[in-house]
């Protein structure tokens, strides 16, 4: 497993015990760390990151609803669905 790949993976860890512990704050700059570097890992093979990038969007659109960041929540919520879109359309 690549760097970033294992990034991913603790950035997302670390959003989730920031989400359980109450740290709403720790948990949005988690998110959106992981965010960035799924959009690494996706212009690197956007066939394998794809899905991943999509659920880290919709992570983050949660935790940007939590804290009251509408319009950002739904760019992010947007940016899911039309990865998911493309996912379907590739299968197809």
């Amino acid at each position: 497993m690549d760097y970033d790949a294992q990034l991913l993976k603790a950035l997302s860890t670390l959003g989730a015990a920031y989400e359980r512990g109450d740290n709403e704050e720790g948990a949005l700059e988690s998110r959106r760390d992981a965010v960035a570097v799924a959009r690494r890992l996706y212009t690197q093979d956007p066939q394998r990151w794809r899905d991943e990038l999509a659920r880290h969007l919709r992570l983050l659109a949660r935790n940007l609803a939590k804290q009251g960041l509408v319009k950002e929540e739904a760019k992010s919520r947007t940016e899911a669905a039309s990865l998911a879109v493309t996912s379907q359309e590739a299968q197809a």
